[in-house]
C-alpha cells in the first residue's frame, strides 16, 4: 500500500549581509529559530491491487477507521470536540474557524456527529461507571448544581468533583431525588462538601462540610443590612482560621480544635445579644418572627461541625471552589450558544466535559485525551479494574439518557 504525505516544514539559513561582516570574520555557528504555522497534514492512501494466478483481484487493507473517499482523522475530530466542549465555540463558528485557518471547513453536522461519537465511546468504554466509582470512594467529594436552558425549559446540571475525577449529568430537576438518581452521593464514603442548599442534607449516611465562602457572603449581607458586629467578627474569624489551618498542613490538633469551637460558640453567643428573640405578646398567635440576622446565627450554631470541618480533615477545603470552577463556564456557554437542543445533547456535552476535566486532574492534556478516545481507548490512569466486580447498584447506573448514548 503506497501513500503520499504533505511535505514537512522547510529549513533555511539566513546569511549575514556582506556590509555587516568584518574582514576575516569566523563562523561561530547558527542559532536555530523555529517558526510554527498551523496546517493540516493531508495523506493520500493508495491501496496496492494485485491479480493472482486464479485471476482474482486482491487489494491492500485501508487503515483502521478509513471508511470514506475523503475523511478527517482522529486529530481533527479531537480539535473539533475540544474547541466546542472546552473552549465553548459553537459549531457554526467552528466551521468558519476550520475553513479560515486550515482550509477544511468541518460542517456543523459533522462536528455534531463527532461530539455524539465521543460521548458514545465514553459510555461504551466504561468511563461513566469508573468516574462514579472513583467519586464514591473519594475522601472528599464536592457537589454543586447550576441551571441551564434545554429546548427552552429549565434544567439542572449536577456536578460531583474530587481531586481525581469529575462527573456531570443534566436532569430536569434540582431536587434531592434527582441527585439520588445519579447514584453518587447516596453511596459516597467520604465527606460531602456543598453549599448550604438543603437538598444535600438527605444524604446523612456520611459526614458533611459546608462552603465557608458562601457563608461569608451571607455574613457580609448581614453586615450591609443590619450592621451587626457579630457577623463581621465571625467572617474575620473564619478567614484567620483558614490561614491557620493551611499553616498547620490542613488539620489542627485536637486541643486546638476544642479551643476554636469554644471561641466560635462564644462569638455567636455575643451575637445573639445583638439580635435577641422577643417574647410572645399577650394574645399573639402563630410563629414569632425573628429579627434580622437571627436565622443565619441560629444556623451557624446548628451547623458548627459542618462549618468547621475544614479544620478537622485534611481532605476538606475551606470552600467548594474546586467544583465551582468545574461548573462556572457553563454560564458562559449559555451566553454564547443560548441553549441545548435537547437533553441528549446536553448530556453529551456534560459527559465529555467530565472526561476532559478528569484527564486534566491527572496531568493528561485534553487533546491527547480526545485523540486516545477516538482511537478506541482510554488513558492509562483510568483503570477499569477499579469497577470490575463491583458494579454499581441499579439506582446508581447511568441515567436513561446515558443509556441511550450507548445504544
Amino acid at each position: 500500500m503506497g501513500g503520499a504525505e504533505a511535505a514537512g516544514p522547510a529549513a533555511c539559513e539566513i546569511a549575514v549581509p556582506e556590509r555587516d561582516c568584518p574582514a576575516g570574520g569566523a563562523d561561530v555557528g547558527v542559532p536555530s529559530i523555529t517558526l510554527a504555522t498551523p496546517e493540516i497534514a493531508r495523506m493520500q492512501v493508495d491501496p496496492v491491487m494485485l491479480k493472482n494466478s486464479y485471476k482474482s483481484m486482491l487489494m491492500g487493507q485501508f487503515p483502521e477507521g478509513a471508511r470514506g473517499i475523503c475523511q478527517y482523522d482522529a486529530s481533527v475530530k479531537a480539535f473539533v470536540v475540544y474547541s466546542n466542549v472546552m473552549q465553548l465555540i459553537p459549531f457554526e463558528r467552528l466551521h468558519e474557524l476550520t475553513s479560515g485557518i486550515f482550509g477544511i471547513g468541518v460542517s456543523t453536522g459533522t462536528a455534531c456527529n463527532y461530539r455524539a461519537t465521543a460521548a458514545e465511546l465514553l459510555v461504551k468504554l466504561g468511563f461513566a461507571d469508573w468516574a462514579k466509582r472513583k467519586l464514591i470512594n473519594a475522601k472528599a467529594i464536592y457537589a454543586d448544581e447550576t441551571g441551564l436552558n434545554v429546548a427552552g425549559s429549565s434544567h439542572w446540571m449536577h456536578v460531583a468533583s474530587s481531586t481525581e475525577a469529575v462527573y456531570a449529568e443534566v436532569l430536569k430537576s434540582r431536587s434531592g431525588a434527582a441527585m439520588e438518581s445519579i447514584g453518587i452521593l447516596p453511596l459516597a464514603k467520604g465527606v460531602i462538601v456543598t453549599d448550604h442548599y438543603n437538598a444535600y442534607a438527605r444524604f446523612d449516611h456520611t459526614e458533611h462540610a459546608l462552603c465557608n465562602v458562601h457563608l461569608g457572603r451571607e455574613l457580609q449581607s448581614i453586615i450591609d443590612k443590619y450592621a451587626q458586629k457579630w457577623a463581621g467578627a465571625l467572617k474575620d474569624f473564619l478567614l484567620d482560621l483558614k490561614d491557620e489551618v493551611a499553616a498547620a498542613g490542613g488539620k489542627l490538633s485536637e486541643a486546638r480544635q476544642l479551643e476554636v469551637r469554644a471561641a466560635y460558640l462564644a462569638m455567636l453567643a455575643e451575637g445573639a445579644k445583638e439580635c435577641p428573640l422577643r417574647e410572645r405578646a399577650a394574645g399573639e398567635k402563630g410563629r414569632i418572627p425573628k429579627p434580622g440576622g437571627r436565622n443565619l446565627l441560629d444556623r451557624a450554631v446548628k451547623d458548627i461541625n459542618e462549618v468547621l470541618r475544614f479544620m478537622t480533615s485534611e481532605f476538606v477545603d475551606f470552600s467548594t471552589n474546586m467544583v465551582e470552577q468545574d461548573i462556572r463556564l457553563l454560564k458562559v456557554h449559555q451566553k454564547i450558544s443560548g441553549c441545548f437542543r435537547n437533553i441528549l445533547t446536553a448530556n453529551e456535552f456534560a459527559l465529555i466535559r467530565s472526561y476532559l476535566l478528569t484527564c486534566a486532574r491527572n496531568d493528561v492534556s485534553e487533546i491527547v485525551a480526545l485523540n486516545t478516545l477516538f482511537s478506541g481507548k482510554l488513558p492509562s490512569f483510568i483503570n477499569l479494574k477499579d469497577v470490575e466486580g463491583s458494579k454499581l447498584p441499579n439506582e446508581a447506573l447511568p441515567s436513561d439518557c446515558l443509556h441511550s448514548l450507548a445504544a
